[in-house]
């Protein structure tokens, strides 16, 4: 998540490093508020001044089993109740 961590706002993806230089990967991609996305625009976060909350990471079969205690529907849930942004849509 973008420098800003505000959770009162729909967000957007974004990546770290703009997909006009680097390939999208897991660890490439946060969520951002609109505001923080727009600001960052095609550029790197040093280039933006601006910093990451959370360095971003590719999750395990562990987290998954341990944040869902094994019910994939718990997890089904919270798909479905996540709000983003991409492209002007919400999914």
């Amino acid at each position: 998540m973008h420098v800003c961590g505000r959770a009162d706002l729909p967000l957007t993806i974004d990546h770290i490093i703009p997909k006009s230089k680097a390939v999208t990967t897991v660890e490439n991609l946060v969520a951002a508020c609109l505001p923080c996305n727009n600001k960052k625009g095609d550029r790197t976060l040093e280039e933006a001044d601006m910093n990451l909350k959370i360095r971003p990471y590719t999750p395990n079969h562990i987290l998954f089993i341990k944040s869902t205690s094994g019910d994939w529907r718990t997890h089904g849930n919270l798909i479905y109740s996540t709000n983003i942004q991409l492209s002007g849509r919400t999914i």
